[in-house]
């Protein structure tokens, strides 16, 4: 077994072909945490987010000397492949690799804890209902890591930014020198999306989440043609209901299209152009809770016939470190259904809509083009959909 949790490895399995590891870091603000993750995983309000904290620190640990074996990286990676969510199923990797799941099993054990112990409790109550997930490796850069890459391990705990905003949405994470020396340093964002080591981050994911498949390409407005065109967009909007512990709350929409031939596309767009399944509104200050806000956000282009296309919209929390979770499933339209997800890390932190009850919630767009504008109103949130022309 290794020595302990910060020395130097010694085990055959964790050892095996660790040369073969490139250790270089590349695209990546190396900064050392400076913040007691005991103390971050702490939740006196949410006793039951405490407990997955503890069990994703101690997966974490359990399988951090694996990394420096690139039999176990890309078995991880291949795994991930073969998901929705981007993640690799752990129950999957232990049944499939007796040597690998010996090491979790010795490391757990060491803690008093089993891996099907943490499986059987891997579990968030709502306040409504229980949340039954699954443990994952989520890996966020999936399409553009290097498999020969030593991979950044976090076991998803985030820092508190409440003094220092230069950390919202940072987590912390863990790498190994050559020498076998684990360095612990924080990670956000845009290192996951820079860097080329692969991001390994321990978290919760839906055993059954889906998404759409045979995605159709919808049509591109010109510049030329943007000032003619119809176009809907989000505007006004409150948020009455707070999921994070710290930072600003990222404030996300989730939307599709089902057209006259029931084909499915998505209908948000990024500045670049690219239609995307999800996008964000705004990040909202804690102290902004409650408030009537507004920010100009594309929402869909010009359908008509409205009767013939349905649009089905969500919004939720978004934390880009946690795995898609369903928003919910378009009811069939014309043949054929859709999926709404976001990144999040409970299956309960959305806003519009509760996901059981989306296929009730189609975006009134003959409304809206009839009379400019339309209010969309849960208990935690309120948001206005506008014609412009």
């Amino acid at each position: 077994m290794p020595e302990s949790e910060t020395g130097i490895v010694k085990n055959d399995v964790v050892n095996a072909d660790k040369n073969n590891i490139i250790y270089d870091i590349n695209d990546v603000n190396l900064r050392a945490n400076t913040q007691d993750i005991q103390q971050l995983m702490q939740n006196p309000i949410d006793k039951d987010d405490e407990k997955m904290n503890s069990f994703f620190y101690e997966l974490a640990i359990s399988v951090s000397d694996l990394i420096m074996n690139p039999e176990f990286n890309k078995y991880a990676i291949n795994l991930a492949k073969k998901r929705d969510d981007n993640s690799a199923n752990l129950i999957i990797l232990m049944k499939n690799n007796p040597k690998f799941a010996d090491i979790i099993n010795n490391r757990l054990s060491s803690k008093g804890l089993s891996f099907n112990d943490i499986c059987n409790n891997f579990t968030h109550n709502n306040g409504k209902n229980i949340e039954k997930y699954i443990p994952v490796i989520f890996i966020p850069n999936l399409k553009t890591l290097n498999v020969k890459k030593q991979p950044i391990l976090s076991p998803n705990i985030e820092l508190n930014c409440d003094k220092n905003s230069d950390l919202e949405n940072s987590i912390i994470a863990w790498y190994y020198s050559k020498e076998g020396e684990k360095k612990e340093i924080i990670i956000n964002e845009e290192d996951a999306e820079k860097t080329t080591n692969p991001i390994f981050i321990i978290a919760n994911a839906e055993e059954n989440f889906k998404k759409n498949t045979g995605l159709i390409q919808d049509d591109i407005i010109s510049d030329d043609t943007k000032s003619k065109t119809v176009s809907f967009q989000t505007h006004e909007y409150m948020i009455k209901y707070r999921y994070e512990r710290s930072g600003n709350s990222e404030f996300a929409i989730s939307a599709v299209r089902i057209n006259s031939t029931g084909s499915v596309s998505n209908v948000l767009r990024k500045d670049n152009g690219d239609y995307v399944s999800t996008k964000d509104i705004s990040s909202v200050d804690k102290n902004d809770m409650g408030k009537d806000l507004a920010h100009w956000e594309q929402f869909c282009n010009n359908y008509s016939p409205y009767s013939d296309n349905f649009i089905f919209y969500n919004t939720y929390e978004r934390d880009w470190n946690n795995t898609d979770k369903s928003l919910g499933h378009a009811v069939t339209q014309n043949g054929g259904s859709a999926y709404l997800y976001g990144k999040r890390r409970y299956s309960s932190e959305w806003y519009a809509w509760d996901p059981n009850t989306l296929s009730n919630h189609e975006v009134n767009i003959q409304y809206v083009y009839d009379h400019w504008a339309i209010w969309y109103t849960s208990s935690k949130t309120k948001l206005r959909f506008w014609k412009i022309q």
